[in-house]
């Protein structure tokens, strides 16, 4: 049986075909807490940062989003540095930006 958590995920997975899994191997990339030894660690927090980012206009909301979702998963912790998310989000909100185009 699937978790309500599982199907959200999968959802996120087909609305943003592609796209997800570019933002899914840039967390895994960053690793910003240290856990992507662990398959598909990011895919929640992917969930859950697209649908908001998707509507950000700018780098700076994405980086806002990255970071509230973080916190919402792992805690706010002094380790999660600001400095450690803003080439996640570039990465991200560049990646949003070529997914609108296609």
């Amino acid at each position: 049986m699937s978790t309500p958590a599982a199907r959200h995920v999968t959802k996120m997975r087909r609305a943003y075909r592609g796209l997800f899994e570019e933002v899914e191997a840039t967390l895994a990339r960053h690793d910003p807490v240290g856990i992507a030894y662990v398959a598909n660690e990011y895919e929640l927090e992917v969930s859950t940062i697209l649908p908001r980012a998707f509507r950000a206009t700018t780098e700076s909301e994405v980086l806002q989003i990255v970071r509230e979702e973080f916190e919402h998963s792992f805690g706010s912790d002094t380790t999660m540095r600001q400095d450690r998310f803003e080439p996640i989000a570039a990465e991200v909100f560049a990646a949003i930006q070529r997914f609108r185009t296609t």
